[in-house]
């Protein structure tokens, strides 16, 4: 979509453009609404800019005019006192023009905005704060203490035992509240970091809470704290227990998964597993998914190796690029079989139409209380912040994936 130009009636119109009358069909029929689709989770302000939020995580940013159109379908649905309501408070706007922008911005994002008859119920959350940037979701390592000892851990070889500071956390925490919607408590082993359930009583109403564990940790949390959670991921790294304990070094860990899975089922609490795809696993792809589905999870999330930490310059690990559509392939044609069962979320590669999140929608904070673009650029270069800065650097000034030194992990 191009920008809205005034001539010299006033009008904003866009240049050169012939409006086509299938454009105004829309305002041919009765009464029609403006629906937001199943697959728009949510939409987030970074500076002026709108981000539409798919349900997969991926970001779409909205230009000038379409933030300004977004803006006004938040407040009014019903189509014919949308342009009403968009023409009465902007005077040097004529309606035709607005109904054919209107047309344009629905057709091109029509998998998230839909036409309908019937008036649309659902609500679409909107976070951040226009004009600041906020990130979409904070990921913060309470402690480097961990249960396993994978080979993969990006984190690299056991170091000295850290743990964030609870006080410094909690005000940065209070002062992101109400513009981050979500937060990921992550390691190291979470469940290991003693103040967790204090952290989890207090922000439980204020942040939806996710918890990505090992699911081994002898957690002393009580049942009603652990419900406050939106949902745990648990790292689950072969269908096999032998190969699984041998993976992550913990020969009690395959069966404490389980027992640990058991418990959440049992009390209704929503949780699922990560899985990381290697050539080595690829044939284990679906049989983490029957586990899952066995084990009572509602969703398995599928990921790819990275060369960082222990496996430093060591990519044998790694998906090579012609083998990743066969990988995507396969994992798609897994989502359609089980879709009745449990949601599975693929790998996607980078795509220019859908930015990085790395900086923007994700901050990473680690046991320091230092701020990344993402986990896989915790560097002294990489740094945006920490969490006592009273102004955070912005992302435009971080170059990720310069800086990352590795393909992006989180498309």
């Amino acid at each position: 979509m191009g920008d809205f130009n005034k001539k010299e009636s006033e009008s904003l119109i866009f240049t050169g453009l012939k409006i086509p009358r299938d454009y105004l069909k829309y305002w041919e029929e009765k009464e029609m609404f403006i629906r937001f689709s199943e697959d728009m989770q949510q939409m987030h302000y970074w500076g002026d800019n709108i981000y539409i939020i798919g349900k997969n995580e991926e970001y779409y940013k909205l230009n000038e005019v379409e933030t300004f159109l977004m803006e006004y379908i938040i407040k009014e649905r019903n189509i014919d006192k949308l342009v009403v309501l968009i023409c009465n408070e902007n005077k040097e706007l004529i309606e035709d023009v607005v109904k054919t922008f209107l047309s344009m911005f629905i057709k091109n994002y029509q998998t998230f905005l839909e036409l309908d008859y019937r008036k649309d119920e659902r609500d679409v959350m909107v976070s951040g704060k226009k004009g600041e940037n906020y990130p979409y979701n904070l990921i913060i390592s309470l402690t480097n203490e961990c249960l396993h000892d994978c080979k993969h851990c990006y984190k690299g070889e056991k170091g000295i035992l850290k743990r964030i500071n609870i006080e410094k956390l909690e005000k940065f925490l209070d002062k992101m509240q109400g513009k981050v919607p979500y937060l990921q408590l992550t390691g190291g082993e979470p469940l290991q970091y003693s103040q967790i359930a204090e952290l989890l009583e207090k922000y439980s109403e204020h942040y939806h809470i996710s918890i990505s564990t090992s699911g081994v940790a002898n957690s002393k949390i009580e049942i009603s704290t652990l419900k406050k959670i939106d949902a745990f991921q648990i790292s689950l790294y072969a269908s096999n227990m032998e190969k699984h304990n041998e993976f992550c070094a913990n020969n009690n860990s395959f069966e404490k998964i389980r027992s640990f899975s058991e418990q959440l089922k049992n009390n209704n609490i929503k949780f699922g597993y990560s899985f990381i795809v290697t050539p080595g696993t690829y044939d284990d792809i679906e049989n983490i998914v029957k586990l899952a589905i066995l084990w009572g999870a509602t969703f398995v999330k599928f990921g790819t190796m990275v060369a960082k930490g222990k496996l430093e310059n060591n990519n044998k690990y790694e998906i090579p690029l012609e083998k990743f559509e066969n990988v995507k392939e396969k994992l798609d044609s897994l989502k359609e079989k089980y879709k009745e069962y449990i949601y599975i979320e693929t790998i996607n590669k980078h795509d220019s139409q859908i930015e990085c999140g790395a900086g923007k929608f994700i901050w990473y904070i680690n046991e320091y209380g230092n701020i990344y673009p993402c986990a896989m650029t915790e560097s002294k270069e990489c740094m945006i912040g920490d969490i006592t800065s009273d102004n955070i650097i912005k992302h435009e000034n971080v170059d990720v994936y310069t800086m990352c030194g590795t393909k992006c992990i989180l498309m």
